[in-house]
């Protein structure tokens, strides 16, 4: 067994390695419905910008964390709109309660498809313990392919064959009535088809989102990449909601500005919502509690802006967080969380390390601006991150973090 311990818990991977699946695979064989044509959407709406909301609170408690595991691999944490928060490490997965770590033979079986390979966890969706769907990465010295894994009565079993070595998962959901929706593609994919496609993967049949395929004049696109990538917005982000409510967030295909496609329950035309070219899109995460609450973070000359979406329209704030926002949480209670990577580590995130540590920020509801929380400090595992890489929480009062080699909680583990 390669984990000596039940949990030894992975940061996040990024779906940008380079893949090479195992001979001439094809993207997963999956169930999915036809839905009917759709024509262009209406014109992209700009978003307004807001102002600090109105009798906001300061000085807050802050949690205390504690200790709850210590891992020799980065650890990372995936939260279900059921308020179950998963933890994943390579070929294990275990579910988190206030005793700590729930053990699970069934999650700790199946992953690890060959010692050669160290599979990471990108994706979660479904329903604990035994009908749960992962997007995995199976990489070995910088190579390796994405795949689609189910559990069954041993544990993970893998869906289909490969994606392509263009293409990769965009995000995987809960969808309505019981249903499971994935997206995957690449820009630069080939073939006659879409660049990227929604696939319904669990659940009884339904019409499918189709992303915006406006045509955009070639004096608008000389380059032709809206004409090669099929739609208007390009997927880097995908919020899938059990009501019905879809959101795709990414770039334009001409100019790269940042945009979000909203699909309404039952629809497969979605509305497009364009933001002012002077913002830039972050690797952040596209977060929503419900239609009416979906959060991202941007940025304008470096510094932080957050968009939100209120049901209707999308409005922009600028914050004051120190640093580059990489990572961000969106509680069941309203609390906001923001990870940020200190402004002189800028160049070395983008060699993929850091050697400050990230440190983590919160906004509980009716407080005015971000605060930053007190964390302890831990040694990076080899080749990790050092400071805050994760965070999941249900409310101001029941978070999860990893920060280094080690998972923390804002309450003490029940004996």
């Amino acid at each position: 067994m390669r984990l000596l311990c039940f949990v030894q818990l992975i940061s996040c991977v990024a779906l940008g390695c380079s893949r090479h699946p195992p001979g001439g695979s094809a993207p997963p064989q999956l169930p999915a419905a036809p839905a009917p044509s759709v024509s262009a959407s209406a014109p992209p709406v700009v978003a307004a910008v807001a102002s600090t909301p109105a009798g906001a609170q300061t000085g807050l408690p802050q949690p205390s964390f504690h200790l709850i595991h210590e891992a020799s691999q980065p650890l990372s944490l995936f939260k279900f709109s059921s308020g179950e928060i998963v933890a994943a490490a390579g070929e294990v997965v275990g579910r988190l309660s206030d005793a700590g770590i729930v053990p699970d033979e069934l999650l700790r079986q199946g992953l690890l498809d060959s010692e050669d390979f160290t599979p990471s966890v990108t994706g979660l969706a479904g329903r604990l313990p035994n009908a749960l769907w992962a997007t995995v990465v199976q990489s070995a010295a910088g190579a390796g392919w994405e795949g689609l894994y189910h559990t069954g009565k041993t544990g993970w079993a893998a869906v289909g064959t490969p994606l392509p070595p263009a293409q990769s998962y965009v995000g995987i959901g809960n969808w309505s009535n019981g249903r499971v929706l994935l997206l995957h593609g690449g820009s630069r994919a080939t073939g006659p088809g879409a660049r990227f496609v929604f696939q319904l993967v669990a659940g009884p049949a339904a019409p499918l989102p189709l992303l915006t395929p406006t045509p955009v004049p070639r004096a608008n696109d000389p380059n032709l990449e809206c004409k090669f990538l099929k739609a208007l917005v390009v997927p880097r982000q995908l919020l899938v909601l059990e009501n019905g409510h879809v959101f795709v967030l990414g770039q334009t295909c001409a100019n790269a500005v940042p945009a979000v496609e909203h699909w309404m329950p039952g629809r497969v035309q979605g509305e497009v919502h364009v933001f002012p070219d002077s913002l830039e899109l972050w690797q952040t995460p596209l977060l929503g509690r419900s239609e009416r609450d979906v959060v991202f973070f941007l940025r304008e000359n470096d510094r932080p802006v957050l968009a939100r979406f209120d049901g209707k329209v999308w409005t922009t704030e600028r914050v004051d967080l120190n640093g580059y926002v990489v990572g961000a949480e969106l509680a069941g209670d309203g609390t906001l969380f923001a990870i940020t990577l200190p402004e002189t580590n800028k160049g070395s995130e983008r060699q993929g390390g850091s050697d400050r540590p990230r440190r983590l920020w919160w906004r509980p509801v009716g407080q005015a601006a971000f605060s930053e929380l007190d964390v302890p400090a831990r040694l990076a595992p080899p080749d990790g991150t050092s400071g805050v890489t994760s965070v999941a929480a249900t409310s101001a009062q029941n978070i999860w973090l990893v920060s280094g080699d080690a998972l923390y909680h804002s309450r003490p583990a029940a004996p």
